[in-house]
């Protein structure tokens, strides 16, 4: 538990989806008040549009003291994840002017970055692990009063229990083994029981300020992070706080870590974890401390955050849980990729994509050929129309066709030009509104002109995303293969089982 005296006393890894490492990332100050310029935080924005939000905090230094200290900023950068670094100043629990503090950060970001606020994932360094734990637990007890609710939070070399950390403080100070872990002792079991004079007397306001209670008879705070991803990061190397500072497991973070961590998993939440660095913790300047940023594994961090946030990882995209159903008929394959795809980045929208395929599209002798069913999940409420579709297919299929040509070798004569005519139909079952007509497009397999029927179903999204269903086929649509489509169009549904 030990953090250098002085500090309290004055006050980036190959990328993860990416094949070299980023430069040039800037960081920017953001002061969410103006009359204090000590209120402020760093923000590094992400390559291309924010999916999610991590927001790490620290107490005691300056918010310029982390990004020297990881490369979690990098990694996030580069797979479109805003990092937050702000300090909380001097404080050691989440009392109400730290609580408001964080409220700021949090309000000023999700307003001047345009962030979803149901994508913000709260961090803790050091002694501000605590004060993350707390105030997430605040937020899913009332969270009428606060700006973001984290969808999962992380710390780093924490404490976890007030009253725990006031006992290490009393061991540590009866050990009397290193001097500058005793005088921050010393320090911060003042700060903890200032206006008391003992922890006994302080004891009913720290079971209200700590995230958990180790001691206590029945579940306390930490009920409100059941059915929250939670990690504790914690150096593990046991040897070396005993060789080094005399430390037994219970002169360390990770005892109460470990209690709450237990206590979790025993309450139902799958997604509690203890994590043990890989390596050493070091800081920049060669330091060996358990109490570094390096015992993150940035990579690994940021793979959680994927996943937890179900958030689509362009490195493994089928593996994605999706929020809906569409099923494929039998037999039938699916991609799932972002979108817009490569070969069509001139489409003008955001969002995902998940093509099925029958078995014989690419047979020319089978009733499949050139069939194909889409999922266009559009980001945001998009304006759809005749026109707007007519567009997006036109735009949709130019790119395919320009990405096979060179592959494909196909000829400058053979090409022709694409297009797209629909108009609106009586609406589908399930459906906002349904559009019918053709697309005409170059079959780059054969080599020559092709004509799809097609089908778009627009189906609710509600402000957050636009489903578009797509179907097209050069058959008939009195064809078979049309009602497999239809059938599972109808079965579209999201993961609740309720009509997107």
């Amino acid at each position: 538990m030990k953090i250098k005296s002085k500090s309290i006393a004055s006050c980036i890894f190959a990328l993860l989806w990416l094949p070299a490492l980023v430069f040039g990332q800037s960081l920017e100050k953001r002061a969410y008040n103006p009359s204090n310029k000590d209120d402020y935080y760093l923000a590094i924005r992400p390559q291309g549009p924010v999916k999610a939000v991590v927001v790490m905090l620290t107490i005691f230094q300056p918010a310029e003291a982390l990004p020297p200290e990881t490369k979690l900023h990098n990694v996030a950068y580069a797979n479109g994840l805003l990092t937050v670094y702000a300090s909380l100043q001097r404080t050691l629990s989440a009392d109400s002017a730290t609580v408001s503090r964080i409220n700021s950060i949090l309000k000023d970001v999700a307003v001047n970055f345009s962030a979803d606020t149901s994508r913000f994932v709260l961090a803790g360094f050091g002694y501000a692990g605590n004060i993350v734990l707390r105030y997430t637990e605040l937020t899913y007890a009332r969270p009428g009063l606060y700006p973001v609710q984290p969808k999962a939070v992380f710390t780093v070399a924490s404490f976890v229990d007030l009253l725990g950390v006031c006992h290490w403080c009393d061991r540590e100070i009866k050990k009397n083994y290193d001097g500058g872990t005793v005088g921050d002792a010393r320090f911060i079991l003042n700060f903890l029981t200032k206006g008391t004079g003992s922890v006994q007397a302080a004891s009913a306001s720290l079971k209200e300020l700590t995230p958990f209670d180790r001691e206590a008879d029945s579940t306390g705070h930490e009920r409100c992070l059941r059915n929250l991803p939670v990690r504790l990061y914690y150096d593990g190397d046991l040897n070396w706080e005993l060789t080094k500072r005399h430390n037994s497991v219970y002169d360390t973070e990770l005892a109460d870590g470990s209690e709450l961590v237990s206590r979790l998993l025993q309450s139902g939440n799958p997604d509690a974890e203890l994590v043990l660095s890989k390596q050493p913790g070091y800081r920049s300047n060669g330091i060996r401390s358990s109490g570094a940023l390096s015992i993150i594994d940035e990579t690994d961090c940021i793979r959680w955050i994927f996943d937890k946030l179900n958030i689509l990882n362009p490195a493994n995209p089928q593996a994605w849980r999706a929020p809906y159903v569409f099923p494929m008929p039998e037999r039938w394959t699916m991609e799932r990729t972002p979108f817009p795809p490569a070969y069509s980045p001139n489409v003008p929208y955001k969002g995902f994509e998940d093509i099925h395929f029958p078995p014989g599209w690419g047979d020319a002798k089978t009733e499949d050929y050139w069939t194909v069913s889409y999922l266009f999940r559009l980001n945001g409420k998009q304006t759809i129309n005749v026109s707007t579709l007519q567009d997006f297919l036109k735009v949709y299929y130019e790119g395919l066709i320009a990405d096979n040509v060179p592959r494909r070798h196909i000829p400058k004569e053979k090409l022709v030009p694409i297009s797209a005519s629909l108009k609106k139909v009586k609406p589908d079952k399930g459906d906002l509104e349904t559009y019918a007509g053709v697309v005409n497009s170059l079959d780059y397999l054969a080599q020559v002109p092709i004509r799809l029927n097609c089908k778009v179903h627009l189906k609710p999204g509600g402000d957050r995303f636009t489903p578009l269903l797509i179907e097209v086929s050069p058959r008939p649509y009195e064809h078979p293969i049309w009602q497999k489509m239809e059938q599972t169009v109808e079965q579209y549904q999201n993961g609740t089982g309720k009509a997107e």
